[in-house]
Order: structure tokens, then C-alpha cells, then sequence
């Protein structure tokens, strides 16, 4: 893994997060309020990243989504009680953690296919398994 002069990690139970400017929560430089307290596990290099931001500043390769077949695997962390969570558990968690109930980022959803293959709108059914650094 490439390291960027401003990236840093932090050690979450078994698991490093990693980010920029990252504090024990999992927040980073690009989302930092309250609510930003998930760090997403990246299929491409099964490493945790605060986000998508961090991971194409830091990791050097583009990232790829999980596919719907993968939603069964621990790829979430909370920030806050350091659970791991499944994908399916997260997509459906309404915005709390399953176990500590801390609110979540309902925002972040808006960036959920960045990281997830998801039923779209048929315009968008074409979309790319990954997406590029550029």
C-alpha cells in the first residue's frame, strides 16, 4: 500500500483503519461529524478505509464494489463499539449501529454505490465494477 505523507491508522479490535487525518472513530479529514463513525472494508485490497476519499488517496489501485453475493461478509465497522457488521446489516441498519445503537451518517447513502453493488435505475445498470482513481 502506497502511504501518503498525510495518512495515518488506527488499530480497531483485529483490524487497522486507515485515513487521513483519522481519529479513533474512524473519522477523517473528508467526513468528520458526529455521525461519521463507519469505516468500510474495500474489497479490492480487504483493508478498512474511512472512505472513499482516503482509500483513492492512499491505497494506489482503483477500488471495486462488493457484489450482491458478498453482502454476507463483515465489511463494516463502527467507529464507536468497533463492531464488524455485514454489508446486509448496514444497508439495513436505518442509520444506527446494530450493536452500540450510535446514530449513523444518513448521508452517507449517497454514496453507497461507490462501495456496493445496489439495484438501480436502469440507466444506471451499466455501471462499472470499480471506479478510477482519477
Amino acid at each position: 500500500m502506497e502511504k501518503h505523507l498525510s495518512e495515518q491508522s488506527v488499530p480497531i479490535n483485529d483490524n487497522n483503519a486507515y485515513g487521513i487525518k483519522i481519529d479513533k472513530n474512524t473519522r477523517c479529514i473528508h467526513y468528520s461529524s458526529e455521525l461519521d463513525i463507519i469505516a468500510i472494508k474495500f474489497k479490492c485490497c480487504n483493508q478498512y478505509f474511512a472512505c472513499h476519499s482516503c482509500h483513492h488517496a492512499i491505497a494506489g489501485h482503483s477500488a471495486e464494489r462488493w457484489q450482491k453475493e458478498d453482502f454476507h461478509i463483515k465489511a463494516i465497522l463502527c467507529g464507536r463499539c468497533e463492531l464488524e457488521m455485514t454489508i446486509d446489516q448496514y444497508l439495513s441498519s436505518e442509520n444506527k449501529c446494530f450493536n452500540c445503537r450510535s446514530p449513523l451518517n444518513p448521508q452517507c447513502k449517497t454514496h453507497w454505490n461507490l462501495y456496493f453493488e445496489l439495484v438501480e435505475h436502469s440507466c444506471s445498470r451499466a455501471a462499472p465494477n470499480t471506479f478510477s482513481r482519477e
